[in-house]
């Protein structure tokens, strides 16, 4: 009898974990090229080629703007959405704050400014992270926020806008603010979505849906085409806008790449990452099975594992890279110390100089353009 009860006691855990399986959604299994080699880690083989490629981040300056995340520079400040959900304005010379606005929905629910667009000649139009667009004029400062779009989302991440057409991501569709990040990246679960709105008619459409955590968006120059961080698949995608397909921009990408902006005098794109992938690991072989990375992500425990994984065994250093016009890799900016996520980068006015955002840090870093060097290709 003692032996029967012991056994019962051992299969309501077991119980547990399988009803949890069964009702896990869309968790998938995934495999993940390895990242690129930029030359510039342990298995270094040519000092010369990664000094032509890579540069540190040594940052000259700081301003002190607590998670600010997507950049617009208008009329002498740089606007930005903080981690306290406010849209504040500085100087990018001085890093003095000039405005401070809450960001507050019709209920008054307060919310976070993430990616930041400017439209037209004076106005500036966000996404928020759970409710939708706004929009703000800087010359107007007595409108305050007004709201384009409001609604209920998962997890919103960036926008861009071509004409009357305002394309933003969903990272995760069935994301809930009491809901474990990881639970979703970690199981490779394909909720995000490309939406488009239009502001002439007031209609909001989808554009592509089933992706893996998609993150920042960029217009190509010739506006034919979008570019899409697939963050959860370590890639880029290019989505042709009259024809309606999807194709591979750039694989194997440095990390899980974060706001895509154009560079200020052409020649690519500015690429932040959030979290670094410079090789293989654990989290990667995981990738294979789902069953295994559902456990681990339904239970506290588990995803203290996952996200040691991923965080720490990838989370080595920070970085941010440029890459050309078809997604070739041309020069990476590197702190192995790890100054910390990085979501975007901006060309300031100053020549040279180059702002960095981070989603959870407690500084903008300013840090100096490298000289531009020969590729390993032109070598």
């Amino acid at each position: 009898m003692k032996l029967e009860l012991c056994f019962g006691i051992l299969l309501i855990p077991l119980a547990v974990v399988l009803l949890e399986l069964a009702t896990f959604e869309d968790t998938q299994e995934v495999e993940l090229p390895l990242p690129l080699d930029i030359g510039c880690h342990d298995e270094v083989k040519d000092d010369r080629a990664c000094a032509d490629q890579v540069h540190n981040i040594t940052a000259f300056d700081k301003v002190a703007v607590f998670g600010g995340e997507s950049m617009v520079y208008f009329e002498g400040l740089v606007y930005t959405g903080t981690q306290d959900n406010q849209l504040v304005a500085f100087r990018p010379t001085s890093g003095e704050v000039k405005l401070a606005v809450p960001c507050l929905t019709p209920a008054g629910v307060l919310c976070r400014v993430l990616g930041l667009r400017l439209h037209g000649n004076h106005r500036l139009i966000g996404i928020t992270k759970h409710h939708g667009i706004i929009r703000y004029n800087p010359r107007n400062t007595s409108e305050g926020i007004t709201w384009i779009h409001h609604g209920n989302f998962g997890f919103l991440n960036d926008l861009v806008i071509l004409g009357d057409l305002i394309y933003f991501t969903e990272s995760m569709a069935g994301y809930e603010p009491r809901e474990s990040i990881l639970q979703r990246f970690g199981c490779f679960i394909p909720d995000g979505i490309v939406y488009r709105y239009d502001l002439r008619s007031d209609t909001l459409s989808t554009v592509l849906e089933g992706l893996v955590v998609p993150n920042g968006i960029e217009v190509s120059p010739d506006s034919a085409s979008l570019i899409i961080s697939e963050a959860g698949k370590f890639r880029l995608l290019r989505y042709d806008i009259s024809e309606g397909t999807v194709s591979v921009f750039a694989e194997r990408t440095l990390g899980a790449v974060d706001n895509i902006r154009r560079t200020r005098g052409g020649g690519g794109y500015w690429l932040g990452v959030s979290t670094v992938r410079v090789s293989s690991s654990l989290f990667d072989v995981l990738a294979k099975y789902p069953s295994i990375r559902a456990i681990l992500t339904r239970f506290r425990v588990g995803r203290g594992i996952l996200g040691l994984l991923l965080f720490q065994v990838y989370g080595q250093g920070s970085l941010f890279y440029q890459v050309d016009w078809e997604g070739r890799l041309k020069q990476v900016y590197w702190d192995e110390a790890r100054t910390g996520a990085i979501s975007e980068v901006m060309e300031l006015e100053e020549d040279g100089v180059l702002l960095v955002g981070s989603p959870f840090g407690h500084h903008m870093l300013k840090v100096r353009e490298a000289p531009s060097r020969p590729s390993r290709g032109d070598v």
